[in-house]
Formats: structure tokens, C-alpha cells, sequence
């Protein structure tokens, strides 16, 4: 089971080290509700769109019917592909919605949580054509918060017990996973990267900005100015590959890990300001909400 520690744990009773290893590795409970609301929001949205397709994407009547999907893909398992009727997609994508709203408000968010992913993940698996980056971190950050206390504040959960924890943190095995599991992304896309020309070159945003449908406004502007371009196109190479140490720093933690969140919130910004990516910068501005330390949040009630 997690550890939950109160917020100003250096000193007093608990060793340093102990503190340094939570500075690291351990999340604010208040951190975790901005998470799960963040969770809920992309579902409802992820939901809301992928219901606009819903008999083209999900049925037999689609694209993709069972039959089909059971015998080119090699599936685990998938509710959604016990039938191809309309009638059982809205079904399942009402209950999807329903334990979104759950996990909005925090009731039974446990529960709550375990759905989402368990019937999120059901949905990837039907129709794994029209998946993207985004889905594979939202299903991540779903599974690893199944092991976490969403609902400890700000919840109704939270109300229903009269207890609100507001300064505690969570130290375990499931804090350290989500938190990893998050920075481990960026090294590893950098690590691909580097192998591809158009990486190295500095030639992808002027490349990527050049397909229609693609490139958004902004793109498009941004391709007529190629030097712009390779440079944007390093600076992103170089964010992805050690920006993800300033989250990890052993001094000066707090200060670094939000300087670190910022940057990685304008990032993501900017990547969905240049290219239509759908909602992959949404997951992933969700994806740091785990980072953002106590101070901000002591901060913004007045109480640091």
C-alpha cells in the first residue's frame, strides 16, 4: 500500500532521506484530484468524439466489423467486440460516460477509475486503427491510478468521509510508476528520433508542416520559414531527451520539477498550435498534472 506523508516531512521525526525520496517520488493528494479530473474531462471529450463515428469506427457496418477485427488483429480482449450492433456501442460508451462523470465528482472513485480504464481499454482494442500516442498515455496513467488515492481530497468520496487531507502526499510504488512512466516517455521518443534523417537534419517540422491536413494555420506560416523550423525542431529534440531531469533533480526539486512542468505545458501547447495532432497534447498536459508540487498548491490557498 502506498505511504501518504504529510506535506512538511524533511525534518522532525521523519528521516532526510525518507523526505528526499517523497521530494522525488511521491505525489501531493491535491495534484492527483487535478489528475483525475483531467482524466474524466479527456474521456468526456475522447468520448464525444469518437461518438461522432460511432457506426462508422465501432460496427459492423463500419469499416472495421468483428469478424474482420478478430481475424487481422491479434486481440486480447474486448467487450465492445462481443457485438457489432449499434445499439451495444451506445451501451457501453453511455456506462464509459457515466463512470467519466464518476471520477469527475470523485464518487466511489476507485471503482470509478477501474471502469474507465477496464472499458477504455476494451474500446482501443476494437478498433485499433484509429488509436494515436494519446491513447496509449491516457490508458497508462488510467491503470497506474487504479493503485492511487484520486479521490482522497476534493472529491465527494472525500466529503462523504468528512475528511480532507488537504496537505498529505502519497509515497509508494504507484506514485514512482505514474511519475516514471511520464518522464520515460520524452528519452525514449528522443532515442527514435535520433535515428530518423528528418530528425537529425532539423528538417521535420518543415516537412510535417507541409502535409495538408496536418498543419495547422500557424504551420502552415511556420513552413515558409525554415530556419525557424530547424530550430524549433532542435529545441524539441533537445527538451525530450534531458528536459525530462529537471522533474528528477535531487536539489532544489520543487523549484526545478515546476519549471520543468511549465515548460512541458508550453511544449505541448505549441505542438497543438503547429499540428493537428487531435487530442495528444490534451493527454499529455494531463499526463504532468502528477508533478505539480506542493508549493504551488500551499501557494494558492495562502498557506505557504
Amino acid at each position: 500500500m502506498p505511504l501518504v506523508l504529510p506535506s512538511a516531512h524533511v525534518g522532525g521525526d521523519v528521516p532526510p532521506s525518507r523526505g528526499r525520496v517523497d521530494a522525488l517520488f511521491g505525489i501531493d493528494l491535491r495534484s492527483l484530484a487535478v489528475l483525475r479530473v483531467g482524466l474524466a474531462c479527456y474521456l468526456l471529450v475522447d468520448l464525444t468524439m469518437r461518438g461522432c463515428d460511432l457506426e462508422a469506427h465501432y460496427t459492423d457496418s463500419g469499416v472495421l466489423p468483428v469478424d474482420v477485427l478478430t481475424r487481422t488483429f491479434r486481440m486480447p480482449w474486448s467487450v465492445h467486440a462481443l457485438s457489432g450492433m449499434w445499439a451495444w456501442q451506445v451501451v457501453l460508451f453511455s456506462l464509459q460516460a457515466v463512470a467519466a462523470v464518476a471520477l469527475a465528482v470523485g464518487w466511489r472513485t476507485r471503482a470509478a477509475t477501474v471502469l474507465s480504464w477496464l472499458l477504455l481499454t476494451s474500446l482501443h482494442y476494437r478498433n485499433p486503427v484509429v488509436l494515436n500516442g494519446g491513447d496509449t498515455v491516457i490508458r497508462l496513467l488510467l491503470l497506474w491510478s487504479c493503485f492511487l488515492p484520486l479521490g482522497a481530497v476534493m472529491s465527494a468520496d472525500a466529503k462523504r468521509r468528512r475528511e480532507s487531507p488537504e496537505s498529505a502526499r502519497i509515497l509508494g510504488i504507484p506514485s514512482a510508476a505514474l511519475l516514471l512512466q511520464v518522464a520515460l516517455i520524452y528519452p525514449l521518443a528522443a532515442v527514435f528520433k535520433l535515428r530518423e534523417p528528418v530528425w537529425t537534419e532539423l528538417r521535420f517540422l518543415t516537412e510535417a508542416t507541409s502535409v495538408e491536413g496536418v498543419a495547422t494555420a500557424l504551420g502552415s506560416w511556420l513552413h515558409g520559414v525554415p530556419p525557424l523550423a530547424a530550430v524549433l525542431t532542435a529545441a524539441a529534440l533537445l527538451l525530450e531527451s534531458i528536459g525530462v531531469l529537471f522533474a528528477f533533480s535531487p536539489w532544489a526539486t520543487e523549484r526545478l520539477r515546476m519549471f520543468a512542468v511549465v515548460v512541458f505545458i508550453f511544449f505541448h501547447l505549441g505542438i497543438g498550435l503547429v499540428l493537428d495532432l487531435g487530442l495528444f497534447p490534451l493527454a499529455m498536459l494531463v499526463a504532468w498534472a502528477p508533478f505539480v508540487p506542493d508549493r504551488v498548491w500551499n501557494l494558492l490557498s495562502g498557506s505557504d
